[in-house]
């Protein structure tokens, strides 16, 4: 890994105040290694609990992603198996091409419990005995139900306006350094960046898992092992092995996780109905899991039967029986602001050209920003970070 740019409190120096703004993954990432170096560190996140429910989504690690975990992750237990790469199918279950690139395949409730057992100390099921606090590390808070609504920048500090969601009321606090890691929809990302622009692709997401145990040999036996493609005319569909219950990694016990890139034109009958849920709410980024309507995913299913003819994909459809689907947008950045101080960017999504990537579904370009390359030299000033997709354009699910 590159030489960390944030210097270490650890030495006699003064621990440096760090406030980051969101504290999902890219958030606990940089929360977790500044902490490591000394600093002492709040996290202000709008969630009401600590505890998630399953966001049922698969994740890859990368070289620099599992690089970060080795380095600051003291919880000494496997978060994941090893993927040597992709494979592309064709309807027969043919292998037409296979392409080594390794990865690590796990899941985002895998990494979000781990690194709040090492942020935080968080207790868990999937990480139930966090690892102790050493004394060379700063202090830390995971401050919930706290939603950033502006920040000013005057005198070497960065100061963050929030509402309190649980006790109905506001509140500030002013740090050295600020970081923004809370989507590319929030309140402060589109101050700091106002030409912030998102645009529907014209695609959605398809998303389900399957127990492992639940599905045949055959399936389990062509995706268990790599990540795996199959191109279609309206789009394609991916699968790949993930864990299960608890983080389990043990065969048997894993989930079959499949998502299906599908063509749905922004102003369709077909985008409002996938997107309305039981209760009538139409939701613009994610329909969660439980509130599909059954007549919808009936109707998926039926066109599951007519255009997804490989059989693995179909059966792995067919068997979930919670499905949930996301809307995939265009980020583009089109200017930096000029008043916040130093600037930094930290990427949680990486851009694959033409590509449809979920976002966080590859850790390894969060792990490069929190390494230390963008912010090398940076720690000892004052200002704002800002953890966003790369001014490239980026495909993100959400």
């Amino acid at each position: 890994m590159s030489s960390i740019g944030w210097a270490s409190a650890a030495k006699g120096d003064k621990p440096l105040s760090v406030v980051i703004i969101g504290g999902s993954l890219a958030g606990l990432m940089h929360g977790t290694m500044i902490k490591r170096l000394g600093h002492n560190v709040r996290i202000l996140d709008q969630s009401l609990a600590s505890m998630r429910t399953d966001h049922a989504a698969g994740m890859t690690t990368g070289p620099q992603g599992h690089e970060f975990l080795q380095k600051y992750d003291f919880y000494q237990h496997p978060y994941s198996f090893p993927c040597p790469g992709f494979q592309i199918i064709d309807k027969n279950s043919n292998i037409k091409r296979l392409i080594n690139l390794p990865l690590n395949l796990t899941g985002w409730n895998v990494l979000y419990y781990r690194l709040r057992a090492n942020f935080d100390g968080l207790k868990s099921d999937f990480c139930p005995e966090p690892p102790p606090a050493t004394d060379a590390e700063g202090d830390v808070i995971y401050d919930l139900g706290k939603k950033a609504t502006n920040l000013s920048y005057a005198d070497n500090r960065v100061t963050v306006e929030f509402d309190d969601l649980i006790n109905s009321g506001g509140g500030s606090a002013s740090a050295d350094v600020v970081i923004v890691a809370d989507g590319a929809n929030s309140t402060i990302r589109q101050k700091l960046l106002p030409g912030l622009k998102h645009k529907y692709s014209g695609y959605v997401a398809w998303r389900g898992t399957v127990p492992e145990k639940g599905v045949s040999k055959n399936t389990v036996k062509l995706i268990e092992k790599r990540f795996t493609g199959y191109p279609m005319k309206r789009g394609y569909i991916i699968g790949y092995a993930m864990p299960g219950e608890n983080g389990s990694l043990k065969a048997g016990e894993r989930l079959l996780n499949w998502v299906w890139y599908f063509n749905c034109p922004e102003g369709s009958q077909d985008l409002e109905e996938n997107m309305t849920d039981i209760d009538g709410h139409r939701h613009r980024n994610t329909l969660p899991v439980g509130k599909m309507r059954p007549n919808i995913w009936a109707k998926l299913k039926a066109q599951a039967a007519a255009e997804v003819l490989e059989p693995s994909f179909l059966e792995l459809i067919n068997k979930t029986t919670e499905p949930f689907i996301s809307t995939v947008r265009d980020c583009i950045v089109l200017r930096w602001p000029t008043t916040i101080g130093w600037r930094s960017t930290y990427s949680d999504a990486a851009p694959y050209g033409n590509e449809l990537q979920p976002r966080c579904g590859e850790l390894s370009t969060a792990a490069e920003g929190v390494s230390g390359r963008d912010l090398d030299g940076k720690l000892g000033k004052r200002g704002v970070a800002v953890c966003r997709e790369d001014e490239n354009t980026v495909h993100g699910i959400g």
